[in-house]
């Protein structure tokens, strides 16, 4: 049986502490003494942890080399997950180019 993720022993309200005091999702492992905070699995893992409870870190500033906050959504993303035309990756992720694309369709 695999053991519960780190961040599950903190209580929520430890966890909006810690969130609130961060600016990355590597800064809030390495809080929590993750080997690898910048293991892709633990920032994922913690963000859908976070979402489903409604902790905020939209403030968060700094992400990874391969992770961009999108300007639409404000979410951060893996890079491959963003647009790109002529070899340059644009800080619009995918899903908000086909909704913006939608909207610019049909208010034609």
């Amino acid at each position: 049986m695999a053991s519960k993720p780190k961040y599950m022993n903190y209580s929520l309200q430890e966890l909006i502490t810690i969130i609130k005091n961060s600016c990355s999702f590597e800064q809030v492992l390495t809080t929590m003494n993750y080997v690898h905070p910048n293991d892709k699995r633990c920032i994922s893992g913690i963000q859908k942890y976070l979402d489903k409870n409604n902790i905020d870190y939209s403030h968060f500033t700094a992400v990874s080399n391969d992770m961009i906050v999108c300007k639409e959504c404000g979410l951060q993303k893996h890079i491959s997950e963003y647009y790109t035309s002529n070899g340059k990756t644009h800080k619009v992720c995918k899903e908000c180019v086909k909704q913006l694309q939608k909207q610019k369709y049909y208010a034609h």
